[in-house]
């Protein structure tokens, strides 16, 4: 992405944030970490990290061999041995040494801790090493950086630090650390900025793990997130990600390469792309969260100690917890993520050209005792900006006053835009009223309506350009809008149609390629699909599910 609006220099401020996740996890390796000895035992605790490496490397070699981006098996081994085969792995290249290192880092850190300014000066050398020739040695080489690959060893230490001295620190107010932060952020941004502006963003020294930005912000990061209460609610939730924090990281190679690589081609744009980011970052990180908790699990299950290997215990919790807990969460970011991303792809969306000739289209409605609105329903459809069309209303039968009030409509009509009323002799449902109806249109394409729903002027328009797009599709569904919101009916049917059901639709619609079930308020069905699967099935009562279902198998 080049660098040359607001929105770049929006992202380089968000990066500048989000870069300091590898140091995080480094300064909380150090934080937890610094009081550990060695032992057998302590050795012993990396064979889990291995597992992991391995298991997860070769799941994302399986799943993407099944999807024809595999490579051969003869690669994937070598690839584990020089951490190819999961993209990510580097970070357990380097925090495998670091595993084993830390019994000796430790000794260092408490060998002379009585000392006045001993732990600084430990942190001092170590970031003059590793952080400091990235700002010295900006405009030529001031100060060695031979050192700098030892970053990680640099963080452990500022973990260590803020251990020994997490008293002290938090005595600093937080309106000071905001501040730090703030400024830290502005001047840093800027800088990425004035060094990246009107061309690619560049990865530099500064601005990289073992850069002096990168350190600083950690620092202050941390010193934010200790000011932040836990809520009790969001205790599991936490627990869970910390434990699985490796494994959600390795898995996030498979699951980015699915999530990105999607919405890479929804929205070949990048800076389109880019604006999306709020709603592609938690998708891709729910995902890998949902993926990475349960390989964790199943991983490190060898590892439990006797009395909690019951397996049938242990598959009955991991499903009850992922059911539970993430996958309201994961839906509810792939509706979310759908509609925001279907409404995004129908900015462009036009109606049918209206210099070619108009398809007929025949509108079918359905009504039982609906008095109060036929009329006005009726008389609406003559405002359509569609010239083409033939009306059918099915009376089933009704008990009030609808059929009088059709045929006193019908008097309004002219005889060329055909509406014809048929009576039923016994009130038989709606799907028998709409197999009526199919048996008498002459078009090639029918509109169904509900006896109480209006249609905006151009609705035939889109709905039929969207369904001769393609030969595959065999039916439409529109978006029901809820006119009267004041009552408590309306306002509960308006939750449901815009923020349920639509979003549903819209992410399905966007993902699967087709809806699962369209809406009965307002549908437009290919006739010749419709007479194939045997029209309407009169043995259920939600027809328009059942109609979509066959359409499907067929």
């Amino acid at each position: 992405m080049t660098i040359h609006s607001t929105l770049g220099i929006f992202w380089i401020g968000i990066r500048t944030i989000l870069i300091t996740c590898v140091p995080l996890f480094l300064v909380a390796t150090g934080f937890l970490m610094n009081r550990k000895e060695l032992s057998a035992q302590y050795v012993l605790g990396i064979v889990p990290v291995i597992i992991s490496y391995i298991g997860i490397s070769l799941l994302v070699w399986g799943v993407l061999s099944l999807v024809g981006k595999g490579s051969d098996f003869s690669t994937v081994i070598n690839g584990i041995f020089d951490y190819s085969t999961d993209s990510y792995s580097w970070y357990v290249e380097m925090y495998l040494g670091l595993y084993l290192f830390i019994p000796l880092l430790n000794i260092i850190w408490n060998y002379k801790k009585e000392i006045k300014n001993y732990h600084l000066y430990i942190v001092f050398i170590a970031s003059l090493l590793t952080f400091l020739p990235s700002l010295l040695n900006s405009f030529g080489k001031v100060i060695p950086d031979y050192w700098q690959i030892c970053y990680p060893v640099s963080y452990y230490f500022i973990g260590a630090y803020l251990y020994t001295y997490q008293n002290e620190i938090k005595k600093i107010s937080i309106g000071k650390v905001v501040t730090a932060f703030l400024s830290a952020l502005t001047i840093f941004t800027l800088t990425d900025t004035f060094a990246s502006w009107n061309q690619e963003f560049q990865w530099l020294d500064h601005n990289d793990y073992f850069g002096y930005q990168t350190a600083i912000m950690t620092v202050l990061v941390i010193a934010i997130l200790w000011r932040i209460p836990i809520p009790k609610w969001s205790v599991r939730l936490l627990k869970a990600l910390s434990t699985a924090t490796l494994t959600i990281y390795l898995i996030s190679d498979l699951t980015d390469q699915f999530v990105y690589g999607f919405f890479k081609h929804e929205i070949p744009n990048l800076s389109q792309r880019v604006i999306a980011g709020p709603i592609i970052i938690p998708v891709a990180f729910t995902s890998a969260a949902l993926l990475g908790i349960f390989v964790g699990k199943v991983l490190n299950f060898p590892f439990k100690r006797k009395k909690e290997r019951k397996i049938k215990t242990m598959i009955i919790s991991t499903m009850v917890d992922v059911y539970v807990v993430y996958y309201p969460i994961i839906l509810s970011f792939i509706w979310a993520s759908g509609a925001f991303l279907s409404r995004w792809k129908e900015r462009d969306k036009k109606a049918i050209d209206e210099t070619k000739e108009f398809e007929k289209i025949s509108i079918v409605i359905s009504a039982y005792n609906e008095e109060e609105t036929i009329e006005e329903v009726l008389l609406s459809l003559r405002n359509l900006n569609y010239p083409s069309l033939e009306i059918f209303i099915v009376d089933d039968k009704s008990s009030d006053r609808t059929l009088e009030k059709l045929y006193e409509v019908k008097k309004s009509f002219d005889d060329s835009e055909a509406l014809t009323i048929l009576e039923q002799k016994e009130n038989k449902g709606k799907a028998t009223a709409l197999n009526v109806a199919l048996q008498q249109v002459t078009s090639k394409y029918m509109l169904v309506i509900d006896a109480d729903s209006y249609l905006s002027k151009d609705a035939l328009s889109y709905l039929l350009g969207e369904l001769t797009s393609s030969s595959d599709i065999g039916a439409v569904t529109g978006r029901p809008i809820v006119r009267n919101r004041t009552t408590l009916l309306g306002k509960l049917q308006t939750l449901e149609y815009l923020s349920v059901i639509d979003a549903i639709k819209r992410a399905q619609s966007l993902f699967l390629g087709a809806i699962m079930t369209v809406s009965g308020v307002i549908v437009m069905y290919r006739v010749e699909a419709l007479k194939e699967i045997g029209g309407f099935n009169t043995e259920v009562m939600t027809e328009d599910i059942d109609v979509t279902w066959r359409l499907h198998r067929n």
